[in-house]
This record gives C-alpha cells, structure tokens and sequence, in this order.
C-alpha cells in the first residue's frame, strides 16, 4: 500500500468503495456494457485514493466466494506452496 494512503483511512475508505465495487461487479460478475465504464470509474477513483486496484479486484473475487470455498482454496494453496518450499508448513486444519 503506498505511504500516500494513511492506514487510518483505509477502513473508512475501503468501506466506502467495497459496496461500489460489489454492486457493479453484481452476483455473478455480469456486467452490463453500460456498466463497464462505471466500474472502471470506480477503480480509478479507487487508484486515485491510493488503492491498488488489482488487489481490490482480487478482494471483490473473494467476497463472491462462500467461506467454506475460501478455506478450500486456502488449504489448497497452502499445500502446494508447502510443496515448492515456500512455506514451512500447511495450517493444521
């Protein structure tokens, strides 16, 4: 996260974009063409705010996700980067 962005702002400021993004990404990531612009606008406003957007998109991804797929895909992750060495050990879980 850049400097330019005090931390103590990000929860506010996260709360107010997360419901923006959320909205125009909808249910199911559909996007009418007309929207489009309007979720770049959002992201770009975001940027502007000192977000790092592909993060952002990464955070509405995961909000789609129920928390039982979330820990799935988590564990999952978790064994491979276990595997290459990248971490000492899995979560027990």
């Amino acid at each position: 996260m850049p400097s330019s962005l005090p931390l103590s702002n990000v929860s506010h400021s996260t709360a107010l974009t997360a419901p923006l993004l959320d909205e125009y990404n909808g249910q199911y990531g559909y996007c009418p063409r007309g929207q489009s612009d309007d979720i770049k606008d959002v992201y770009g406003e975001a940027k502007g705010m000192g977000f790092d957007t592909k993060i952002l998109k990464k955070v509405v991804a995961l909000r789609k996700k129920d928390e039982q797929e979330r820990m799935e895909e988590e564990a999952i992750l978790d064994t491979y980067l276990h595997a290459l060495g990248m971490i000492e050990a899995p979560p027990e879980g």
